[in-house]
């Protein structure tokens, strides 16, 4: 199981907001712990920045305490879904079978993807497989 039933229909904007808030953090306060410029940190609330770099998304899973997938996931909604649709399987205990058929059908439409939806899904698929159940973070 992956723990991705706490992904929420937030936005990046909004969890970085409710996390600003209940840690007490400023804007810029925030930006530093991310190691991100105070206009960059401006640009991502703002809504300016669509989608941040891979890197820039992992120091604020790390900062935040979400996953690099719980991340990606606020920003794609096509990922949000898919990776809901895998989570129930896994919480289900589903067989390993029933998980690759739901991993092969969106294997079908893979190239189509954004290449960092690629990556979130390969990741999901390979940590699942391996049976870790333990989260990239």
């Amino acid at each position: 199981m992956f723990g991705l039933a706490g992904i929420m229909p937030k936005s990046l904007v909004e969890h970085l907001n409710d996390y600003m808030k209940d840690q007490n953090l400023t804007q810029n306060e925030l930006a530093k712990k991310i190691g991100v410029s105070s206009g960059g940190m401006s640009k991502i609330m703002s809504g300016d920045t669509k989608r941040p770099r891979p890197d820039m998304l992992r120091q604020i899973a790390h900062a935040t305490g979400l996953t690099y997938i719980e991340i990606n996931a606020m920003l794609d909604p096509l990922l949000s879904e898919e990776l809901s649709q895998l989570n129930l399987l896994a919480s289900n205990n589903t067989s390993k079978s029933a998980f690759s058929a739901k991993a092969r059908l969106i294997a079908e439409e893979f190239d189509k993807l954004p290449a960092g939806t690629q990556e979130v899904l390969l990741a999901l698929v390979l940590n699942y497989h391996s049976g870790s159940g333990s989260e990239q973070k």
